[in-house]
């Protein structure tokens, strides 16, 4: 491998980052109108947002990158990003905030010199000891006066429902007293709710902003820019391919983008292909997390050669689902006609959508509803590419 091919695969792997969230604001595609709406929010004194969304749709690279949107002076913003877990207290996690938070004092030196001496101090010195909503809001208000603090908890919900509880204390108190900072809360859909119940008054003061799968152009915008920084392009039926496969999510734009370009440049070409995308699928599958292979084979192995397991939970994953990810099984027949070549009535695959549901397969698809409308989604997103991409490989779906 020459040294120029060898450089050029390195670069790659800055541009496309398929097991890191995007932290450079130039390597950021799509999400424009999520991205106008937390700024809105940072404009407005007292308000505050919650992101939510499923999982692996890039909510933690959008918090990311956030400042780098915002037409404010350098050295203005604090922005300490925190990632909460499930031991976390209140005080903890704020102390993680503000302990992120680094300040300098001057202070004129005793003598002829005239000279000042720089103290250098962490936001936490600001607390007493005691981190409560209330010390919080005091805090913040010190801070606004010279600065925007913009505070960012990921994961938020991990926390427990008591931290949860003051948190929504917190957000009322600085709303109430306009304190000029925000807090931007990220995490799955569930955690909204659970706010919002412990303290309704909080809603006003809360923008929920969901962020759902990438549309088709915005995948099209990571692969094109990237290979753009890389000097290469992709044909129009690659591409339309990649769209297909990722489902919308970020990490396999990112994954299927890594491997396709890494693969051209092995061959000394500058367009990506559809064979580029078909290796890469080969790459991604084998280089997949084993929980994720693990989760596939317990879902679909049976002592039954002729089983129809595979091909039901690849219809699934091809089935069109709504905006928050859950389909019907009436969604499934037109998939199964597709990777079967037959047409299943829905009594023929009935009993497989509830054993995906239960223990003994998983469970790997999550069940909401009533009897006769039921309806369906995959408890781990990533799931779902995962599959097609098997049902490429094992030439169930056509790839031209």
């Amino acid at each position: 491998m020459g040294t120029d091919t060898f450089a050029k695969k390195l670069e790659t792997c800055r541009i496309f980052t398929p097991t890191a969230p995007i932290d450079e604001k130039a390597l950021f595609a799509g999400r424009t109108h999520e991205v106008s709406q937390v700024i809105h929010v940072i404009y407005q004194k007292g308000q505050h947002a919650i992101l939510f969304g499923e999982r692996g749709v890039g909510k933690t690279s959008l918090a990311n990158v956030l400042t780098s949107f915002l037409n404010m002076t350098p050295g203005t913003i604090l922005s300490p990003r925190v990632n909460c877990d499930a031991s976390d207290s209140f005080e903890t996690v704020f102390s993680k905030a503000f302990s992120e938070i680094n300040l300098i004092t001057q202070k004129k030196q005793v003598g002829f010199s005239g000279k000042n001496k720089s103290t250098t101090f962490t936001a936490l010195d600001l607390f007493n000891g005691n981190v409560s909503p209330d010390s919080v809001r005091k805090a913040l208000t010190i801070l606004s006066t010279n600065f925007t603090p913009i505070l960012i908890f990921d994961e938020f919900d991990r926390l427990k429902q008591r931290v949860k509880n003051m948190f929504a204390d917190t957000i009322k108190s600085l709303s109430d007293h306009a304190v000029g900072s925000t807090l931007l809360l990220v995490g799955v859909a569930d955690s909204v709710d659970e706010l919002i119940t412990a303290h309704h008054s909080v809603e006003r003061a809360l923008m929920q902003i969901r962020l759902p799968r990438m549309k088709p152009e915005e995948i099209n915008e990571i692969i094109v820019n990237g290979l753009k920084r890389l000097n290469m392009t992709i044909s129009d039926a690659a591409l339309e391919k990649i769209t297909l496969l990722t489902q919308g999510l970020p990490h396999y734009a990112h994954l299927l983008g890594l491997h396709s370009s890494q693969n051209a440049i092995q061959h000394s070409r500058e367009e990506v292909s559809i064979q580029d995308i078909r290796d890469a699928v080969i790459l991604a599958l084998s280089g997949t997390q084993q929980t994720i292979q693990s989760a596939w084979h317990k879902a679909t192995m049976s002592p039954k050669k002729d089983n129809l397991f595979s091909d039901v939970l690849l219809s699934c994953a091809m089935a069109e689902p709504d905006e928050l990810g859950y389909f019907a099984a009436a969604d499934v027949r037109e998939p199964m006609r597709t990777v079967t070549g037959k047409d299943y009535q829905i009594p023929s695959f009935s009993q497989h959508l509830k054993e995906f549901t239960e223990e003994k397969r998983g469970p790997i698809l999550q069940k909401i509803g009533t009897p006769r409308r039921y309806r369906f989604r995959f408890i781990n997103p990533l799931m779902q590419p995962y599959i097609i991409m098997k049902g490429v490989a094992g030439g169930k779906i056509p790839f031209a």
